[in-house]
C-alpha cells in the first residue's frame, strides 16, 4: 500500500526534474526534504496520515476572544504546529471585545510553551508592524483557527488591499466559513497561506465525527 505520507503536497519543493521532449511526460529526480509538514488522520485508510500542507516557516493559531475563546482548542492548535515543525506564533484576536484582556493572555501565556501572542483589536492601526518581525524574504507564514476569527481580515490588512472575502460572524460568535478554498497570496511582508479550522476537523476526525473535506 501507498504511504499517503510520502505523497507531494502544497510548498513541496523539486530539486531535480526532466521533461521529454513531446512535453507530455516528465520524471521527478530528487525532491528537497521537507522542513515541515501538517498532517491529520485519512479518511478510509487505517492508521495513516494525510499531508496536508508543507514548508511552512511560521504559523499563527488564531483564536477570537469572544465566545469561540477556548484554551482546549489552542492546545490542540499548539500540538499540531510543534509537532508539524514549524514555529507557531498566538494570535489572539477581537481583544476589544474581551472584558478582561490581561487576565485572558495570562491564561492563554499559561499553556503557550514559550510561543510569542500577539492580542490584536480592529482598531490596532500598527498590525502591519507587530506581524513584522515574523516574515522575511522566502519564508512561507499560515493561518489556522476556527471560522470567523478573522483570518481573511488579517490577510487583507497584511496584503494591503481587500483579496478575500469576509462577512459578518452567526449567532454565538461562529464563522460563515466565508472562505472555502486554498489559496498561497505573495506578500509584500512574505508568503501567506490560509489553512482554515484544521485543528477543528483533526480532532472531529479522532472522534469519528468528520466525514470529509480540506482546510
Amino acid at each position: 500500500m501507498h504511504q499517503l505520507k510520502r505523497y507531494g503536497v502544497s510548498q513541496r519543493f523539486l530539486a531535480e526534474a526532466s521533461l521529454y521532449p513531446e512535453g507530455e511526460v516528465a520524471v521527478i529526480h530528487r525532491v528537497l526534504r521537507r522542513k515541515s509538514l501538517f498532517v491529520r488522520r485519512a479518511v478510509g485508510v487505517s492508521g495513516q496520515a494525510q499531508p496536508v500542507t508543507s514548508n511552512v516557516d511560521v504559523v499563527f493559531l488564531c483564536m477570537s476572544l469572544n465566545q469561540n475563546f477556548s484554551l482546549n482548542r489552542m492546545e490542540r492548535y499548539l500540538s499540531i504546529a510543534w509537532d508539524s515543525g514549524a514555529t507557531p506564533v498566538i494570535v489572539l484576536t477581537k481583544a476589544d471585545l474581551c472584558e478582561d484582556l490581561a487576565q485572558a493572555v495570562s491564561q492563554v501565556e499559561a499553556i503557550s510553551c514559550f510561543s510569542d501572542i500577539l492580542a490584536l483589536s480592529m482598531f490596532d492601526e500598527d498590525i502591519r508592524d507587530k506581524f513584522g518581525p515574523y516574515f522575511s524574504k522566502g519564508q512561507t507564514c499560515a493561518l489556522i483557527g476556527s471560522s470567523g476569527v478573522g483570518k481573511s481580515t488579517l490577510i487583507n490588512c497584511l496584503l494591503g488591499t481587500q483579496v478575500i472575502s469576509t462577512q459578518e460572524i452567526g449567532k454565538g460568535d461562529k464563522g460563515r466559513h466565508t472562505t472555502t478554498g486554498r489559496e498561497m497570496l505573495p506578500c509584500p511582508l512574505g508568503g501567506i497561506k490560509q489553512a482554515r479550522r484544521f485543528a477543528k476537523e483533526n480532532n472531529q476526525r479522532k472522534q469519528g465525527k468528520f466525514p470529509g473535506g480540506g482546510m
